[in-house]
């Protein structure tokens, strides 16, 4: 307490050397104390962003030269298809054999080969002239949008590198010369800290005289220092004025930046979508004059257009063989077919639903017994509907045999109407008993029949 009061309160200051400066700084400017302090700050800030807007830019121009490549091909490459320099048909064969065009007309097609063929020319030629020009279109677009805006972000990235660079060393310059100035001041204090709890201990006049000596020489000290101390703290300011003008230059830089790119993905997109749609409007234009292609429809587009009418074009009269006349005699006149008589082979379960979506194919339900004319061995097979006897093809997988042994019951079976003569039948155990057959019918049903009443057909 002595001390304290022997001590004024404004040198009572200068023994927290450590503090001082902090001190001084926060009484002018916060953000002062935070750059001397923090070199994280400076770091991530701008080396960091300085990396990254080198990244950036190179980035940038890498991509729009390879899209400014791919299109100046493209541009080139469609140049040659402007005008169709493929033959037609019709020129080929009047090349080959002189004859006149409109001898060679084309079944399914109204009018000539060449009327046909001129029409498809065309549109081939408006799908390469469409794209010749969307790529001109987009070749334009980025020598004349692209290309001046990516110069123009490349020219500001480059003016604020040396700035950022030059606040970089200009910080790196104010902390040594803070550190310098500092340094001194330290052993000084921690002397006069150390005489200072000396002279609590002990309050001689010695200690009073040399405690007097060593405050007036920190004194002297720190008066030396002032004009510097003065000096840095203002170009701190400065450097800090710098830096936060920078940063609101990159900031406003990044902001513009990601609306242009912003922009130019909107461009793609609407340019893309361009493409898109006019690749379907000539296709749908060709799948409209493909479907045209009838001959049905044609045929009577050709004959309405040409104005025939129906008893313009007269059948053929029949006139029949006289088999009456003797030259026919001990001649059979009668034509006998001989059709060879097609039987199911076995039977199975169907266990997937089919509907039939093709030629030669026949639909089939879940849970019903099916006919088979083939093993199933295949991906299909070929099989009859038992009630409708309906032929056609159905997925293999779609099938679980059912027996190997297959037959047909060739007599009445007593006091059993459900099984006619005639009726297609699954074997499921042609040994175990000798005198009859467990058998499976088309309608699921399971009985035992005498054997003589059966006969097999296929195992």
């Amino acid at each position: 307490m002595d001390f304290c009061l022997r001590v004024p309160f404004f040198w009572q200051c200068y023994f927290l050397s450590k503090l001082e400066l902090t001190h001084i700084i926060l009484s002018k400017n916060i953000q002062i104390c935070y750059l001397l302090k923090s070199e994280v700050f400076s770091q991530m800030l701008m080396k960091e962003g300085l990396i990254a807007i080198k990244k950036l830019d190179i980035k940038c121009i890498g991509d729009a030269q390879q899209v400014d490549q791919y299109f100046q091909i493209l541009s080139e490459a469609l140049l040659k298809f402007e005008t169709p320099q493929i033959p037609t048909l019709i020129t080929l064969m009047n090349m080959s054999d002189g004859a006149n065009p409109e001898l060679h007309y084309a079944i399914g097609i109204p009018g000539t080969m060449s009327n046909a063929l001129e029409s498809f020319s065309l549109l081939i030629s408006g799908i390469l002239k469409a794209f010749s020009s969307l790529a001109h279109a987009t070749h334009s677009t980025i020598h004349g949008g692209i290309f001046p805006i990516i110069e123009q972000h490349k020219k500001k990235i480059e003016s604020k590198i040396p700035r950022i660079e030059n606040s970089i060393q200009k910080y790196q310059n104010l902390k040594h010369a803070m550190m310098e100035l500092n340094t001194p001041s330290f052993s000084l204090c921690n002397e006069f800290a150390l005489m200072t709890n000396n002279l609590l201990k002990s309050n001689t006049s010695v200690d009073r005289n040399l405690y007097q000596a060593k405050f007036n020489e920190v004194l002297d000290f720190r008066k030396g220092l002032h004009k510097s101390r003065y000096q840095l703290l203002n170009l701190a300011q400065t450097v800090v004025d710098s830096v936060d003008n920078d940063v609101k230059d990159c900031a406003k830089f990044y902001k513009t930046s990601n609306s242009t790119i912003k922009e130019l993905l909107t461009w793609y997109k609407g340019l893309y979508s361009d493409i898109s749609n006019q690749l379907c409007t000539l296709a749908k234009d060709l799948t409209d004059k493909s479907h045209k292609i009838d001959w049905e429809s044609d045929f009577n587009l050709y004959v309405k257009e040409n104005k025939m009418m129906h008893y313009d074009i007269t059948d053929l009269e029949f006139i029949p063989i006289n088999t009456s006349n003797p030259a026919f005699y001990g001649i059979d006149t009668t034509i006998k077919v001989n059709i060879a008589p097609v039987y199911p082979i076995s039977m199975a379960l169907v266990i997937e639903d089919y509907i039939a979506c093709g030629l030669n194919e026949t639909s089939c339900k879940k849970g019903k017994n099916i006919l088979l004319m083939e093993d199933v061995d295949d991906d299909w097979c070929y099989v009859m509907n038992p009630n409708t006897f309906i032929t056609g093809f159905v997925p293999s997988l779609c099938l679980k045999k059912i027996s190997n042994t297959f037959g047909i019951v060739i007599r009445e079976i007593p006091n059993d109407s459900s099984i006619s003569i005639g009726s297609f039948v699954a074997i499921l155990n042609e040994d175990n008993d000798k005198n009859h057959f467990l058998v499976e019918t088309t309608v699921k049903q399971q009985i035992n029949i005498p054997k003589a009443l059966v006969g097999i057909t296929y195992r």
